[in-house]
């Protein structure tokens, strides 16, 4: 979409079994829960994360070809990037993509960006949807950041979290004493100028 108001990110989701009814409400709320701004941890960068379809739903329903999600982007601020151009984050999937593709986008929309994963998060809820009416669900929620790792629950035993124990946390650890660890660590790193990795639990049930 070369014209500046079509400016966006998508995804392309292939496969979907035909004459599925969208929820779309549900579809919202999954987008509501990856959009930045939330919380002073996240990127102030403010996006609505509206989505459009473009091919693949007609009339609320799948058609069995692929379905394309675009998602319009307001607050793009490449300027913001161009120190970056020569210069890799630590830890961050820029550097990789330059070895292995000898060429990148810099300019914070590239396949590494975080915003790129709206597209991802689309996709998934739709197949979230289909899952659901199979009595197979998923929960995922941070284990651990730097050091600090929760007790509670384990994707590898049957103690799961829900979304009620995930949802309050600004960091969706479900453990609330060492999600307020987690934060603090996170703030004092944001002091410094440096970052934290972390880790993801994830369950499939049914």
């Amino acid at each position: 979409f070369p014209s500046h108001d079509r400016r966006g990110i998508g995804a392309v989701l292939d496969g979907f079994p035909a004459n599925f009814a969208i929820d779309t409400d549900a579809l919202v709320q999954e987008m509501n829960r990856r959009r930045p701004g939330q919380n002073p941890l996240t990127t102030p960068r403010n996006e609505a994360d509206t989505i459009q379809f473009l091919s693949g739903i007609f009339q609320g329903k799948t058609l069995a070809s692929p379905i394309t999600v675009f998602i319009p982007t307001t607050d793009t601020k490449p300027e913001d990037y161009q120190p970056l151009k020569e210069v890799y984050r630590p830890g961050h999937a820029d550097l990789l993509y330059q070895i292995k593709y000898r060429h990148r986008d810099h300019r914070g929309g590239g396949r590494s960006s975080a915003r790129i994963t709206a597209g991802w998060v689309a996709c998934g809820a739709l197949a979230k949807q289909w899952l659901s009416q199979r009595n197979i669900s998923i929960i995922s929620w941070v284990q651990q950041i730097h050091t600090i790792e929760t007790q509670l629950f384990s994707s590898s035993t049957n103690q799961l979290p829900t979304v009620a124990d995930i949802e309050p946390s600004w960091v969706r650890c479900p453990d609330p004493v060492a999600s307020l660890a987690m934060i603090e660590k996170i703030q004092e790193a944001q002091q410094q100028g440096d970052s934290l990795g972390g880790k993801i639990a994830s369950a499939i049930v049914g």
